[in-house]
């Protein structure tokens, strides 16, 4: 939708046709600047009197010092002239002179710069030496006086016309301020908007291409290579499981024969037999830890601290526990530990050599590979996607500043170009 009908329809239609002439945005740029000339250009005629004045002011002075630097004074009725001819009137003829000598330019802001200088120094100049000379010389002064006033005058003449100009400079540089402004937030809107339907194109490649990738591996895994394959990973898992059995039981086990190997190894120790108990103690720490791949070593070690565990028994330290085969059967339960280890192994090896097999199919891999880049255009999409929301949330912020700009421009036209310009609705 127009961004000015949307003004229009905002701030309603005004009634009755407008005199001033219609200009549609994109030519107000250049209206500003005719504008802008026509004020400065109307400096001239608004400073033309002032300026006048002022000249026949500084002419009417550099006249009345000439008079002042060559009169020939009655000393009899000024008494105190000739002190004053020596000192005070000639440091003020000099002092108006510099400031009369100030040249006044033609053009008119360079003129009343300077004029203005011009009268500062005579002000001045009157103010300092001219107070110690109206006593004696009360008629020449005031006429000096009169003069200064004139000029004086002329510049505040001249002051308003700036004040004037100014004003209407600065409304004009706000709203040239306003268009560029706007001008700004259009093109960024446009940017953001030009790159959220670029994230947008590239979502929709990447979902195409996600797709087809999905394609890819359905078809794959639908492959009797895929199915076998599948198989044989459930026989790796159930060797897994069983290795986890293995490994549970031993944990078990490994529980109680730690409980009677520590009670072993401290009455061992009361007798102060150290390398016994230092033996018992390291076996305590093989049950402890996961199983070990050679079942012969793990069965003999426990055979050993078993053996002194029965001889305990046999001393009377150790009650055993009816029926428990830990002390009926000592080497069986070595051995059984033993064998377990071996068979924990054993199963162990076979799953890791299938799972090798596993990895370095073909079908493996292409599902690996295809897996990786369904992962990377996820990836890929989120991020574009968080883009996306992004800009569109940059060009839906531009727009609303831009609409607040808009939505008084109308009226500062109107202001700008005193009524004389027409803003007209149109496309932006």
């Amino acid at each position: 939708m127009p961004v000015f009908r949307f003004v229009k329809d905002l701030l309603g239609r005004k009634e009755g046709p407008s005199a001033g002439t219609p200009a549609d945005l994109g030519k107000l740029p250049e209206l500003i600047d005719e504008e802008e000339a026509a004020i400065r250009a109307r400096a001239g005629p608004a400073f033309e009197e002032p300026s006048r004045k002022v000249r026949k002011g500084v002419a009417s002075l550099q006249a009345r010092l000439e008079q002042l630097a060559r009169a020939d004074w009655d000393i009899a009725l000024h008494p105190k002239l000739e002190q004053i001819s020596r000192t005070t009137l000639p440091a003020f003829v000099r002092a108006l002179e510099s400031c009369l000598a100030r040249p006044l330019p033609e053009d008119s802001h360079e003129f009343y710069a300077a004029a203005s200088a011009l009268l500062k120094c005579a002000v001045s100049a009157l103010r300092g030496q001219g107070r110690y000379l109206r006593a004696v010389l009360p008629g020449e002064m005031s006429a000096i006086k009169t003069d200064i006033d004139l000029i004086g005058h002329a510049l505040n003449a001249m002051t308003a016309a700036l004040g004037e100009e100014k004003r209407e400079l600065a409304a004009l540089e706000t709203l040239r301020h306003r268009l560029e402004r706007m001008a700004v937030l259009e093109s960024e809107e446009q940017d953001a908007v030009r790159r959220s339907d670029g994230a947008a194109s590239e979502l929709a490649v990447l979902a195409s291409e996600r797709a087809g990738a999905e394609a890819e591996l359905g078809a794959l895994n639908g492959s009797p290579a895929a199915l076998d394959l599948d198989k044989r990973r459930v026989e790796a898992e159930e060797l897994r499981t069983r290795a986890g059995a293995l490994e549970a039981a031993h944990r078990v086990q490994a529980q109680s024969l730690i409980q009677v190997l520590r009670r072993a190894e401290r009455l061992v120790a009361k007798r102060g037999d150290r390398q016994t108990s230092t033996r018992l103690h390291h076996l305590q720490s093989t049950l402890a830890e996961p199983l070990a791949g050679d079942g012969t070593t793990l069965a003999a070690l426990l055979a050993g601290g078993l053996a002194v565990v029965r001889d305990l028994i046999a001393a009377g330290e150790i009650a055993p526990k009816e029926g428990d085969p830990l002390f009926d059967d000592p080497a069986a339960v070595a051995a059984a530990v033993g064998s377990r280890a071996d068979d924990h192994a054993r199963v162990v090896e076979e799953a890791a050599a299938l799972e090798r097999e596993l990895a370095a199919s073909p079908v493996a891999q292409d599902r690996e590979r295809l897996a990786c880049r369904l992962r990377q255009l996820d990836h890929r999409a989120v991020v574009l996607a968080d883009e996306r929301t992004g800009l569109t949330r940059v060009a839906e912020q531009k727009e609303k500043e831009r609409a607040a700009l808009l939505a008084g421009l109308e009226e500062e036209v109107d202001a700008v170009f005193a009524g004389r310009i027409r803003l007209e609705p149109g496309d932006t």
